[in-house]
């Protein structure tokens, strides 16, 4: 679309639109789901996964509910911006506005939520690791380190990207500059919290390394 400076149809500009932002209304709710799972495995004993269940159904059913939504007229959400092709946003439509105002506070209370229910898992560890739980406990207290680290700087990233993509941009000339650095935000921030896991996990990186490397094999012939 940016190299043809065009998004073929509207139709077909409306159905990937709707996709791409359900999709993140999907990614915000199994990132939500996945916390309380941790968590819930120290707090609760028995049935914790009827939470995570009921949660993992929350997140489909609100991402389906944006998805429709997207698709209705009025409440569309395009590639294409003040007659650029640099970068996904909200039309100016009145039903997409509203859209975009529930989107801001959905955001940031879910990503806070995912940092809060993280801290917490870690002073679950804390807890455990005071009463002398023992060599597994010390284990996963520094497993579960790198996964506050993990998450806490994935909650200044993403923070970061939502106050730009929705306030930061304005603030700025809006040019071709500004639609460009959102769109390059938004593509790094696909992969950030995996990058950041390989990126502190050295159990993980060994795997990856394994798989990559191309192992070497010697024929022996007999005579």
């Amino acid at each position: 679309m940016s190299i043809t400076n065009s998004d073929f149809n509207d139709h077909l500009n409306r159905i990937l639109g709707a996709i791409l932002q359900a999709g993140w209304f999907l990614y915000i709710g199994l990132s939500l789901s996945l916390a309380l799972d941790r968590l819930l495995y120290f707090v609760v004993s028995r049935n914790f996964y009827i939470v995570t269940v009921a949660v993992l159904v929350l997140s489909w059913l609100i991402s389906l509910g944006f998805l429709v939504a997207f698709l209705t007229p009025g409440y569309s959400f395009g590639y294409c911006c003040t007659n650029q092709y640099l970068r996904w946003f909200y039309s100016h439509e009145s039903g997409a506005q509203f859209l975009k105002n529930i989107e801001v506070y959905l955001d940031f209370v879910v990503l806070s939520l995912v940092l809060v229910v993280y801290i917490c898992v870690f002073g679950c560890l804390l807890k455990l690791r005071s009463k002398g739980s023992g060599f597994v406990a010390s284990q996963s207290l520094k497993v579960e380190v790198r996964i506050l680290f993990v998450s806490i700087a994935t909650f200044i990233y993403e923070g970061t990207y939502v106050l730009w993509f929705f306030w930061g941009s304005t603030f700025l000339s809006d040019n071709s500059y500004t639609h460009v650095i959102t769109t390059a935000l938004w593509i790094i921030d696909c992969g950030f919290f995996s990058f950041a896991t390989i990126g502190l996990n050295t159990s993980v990186r060994k795997r990856i390394k394994t798989l990559v490397q191309p192992r070497k094999t010697t024929t022996v012939t007999r005579f």
